[in-house]
């Protein structure tokens, strides 16, 4: 099976995404610690340290970061004040997602989505067709399920938007 996704350009799991994270925590049951902030990250003889918000210091020899460049730069300043420096810097784009679902077939054609080209100056950056891309995951034949992207690099208004205005 994992074999021939890697060959594949998007994949996704019968049950979505929550099957990899499920996995994991099932597999890491023992050493994984929820709410709590980590507050800096030091390097000492080949460890690295993470400092938690209460204190506490957690070890290890390598550390995942999936925070926004802004935040990952503040934990990394005592490693490596220059590379913090640039990271904080780090331009980014924020992108509302918006998933919407019917129990019947609305969509003309199926296909994997499409794009709206930058030059359309639209807020909607592009709609994946999920029921069409990630047939495994339909509930039934009928069913019309669809990710809509905003935002983006051109329109960062889209990061104060309340959720009605998404929607």
């Amino acid at each position: 099976f994992v074999q021939k996704q890697m060959e594949s350009p998007i994949f996704s799991f019968r049950n979505g995404m929550e099957t990899l994270v499920s996995a994991l925590y099932g597999r890491l049951r023992g050493s994984i610690q929820l709410s709590c902030a980590a507050q800096a990250i030091h390097l000492r003889n080949g460890i690295v340290e993470v400092v938690l918000k209460d204190g506490s210091v957690l070890e290890g020899d390598r550390v995942f970061l999936t925070v926004s460049a802004r935040h990952a730069a503040k934990l990394l300043e005592d490693i490596d004040a220059k590379t913090a420096a640039q990271m904080a810097q780090e331009m980014y784009a924020t992108v509302a997602v918006v998933n919407m679902g019917w129990h019947d077939s609305v969509l003309k054609h199926a296909g994997f989505g499409y794009l709206v080209p930058s030059s359309q100056k639209q807020e909607l950056l592009g709609v994946v067709f999920d029921s069409s891309a990630f047939t495994l995951q339909n509930g039934d034949r009928d069913q019309t399920r669809l990710t809509a992207m905003l935002g983006g690099i051109h329109h960062p208004e889209v990061e104060g938007y309340s959720h009605e205005e998404i929607e």
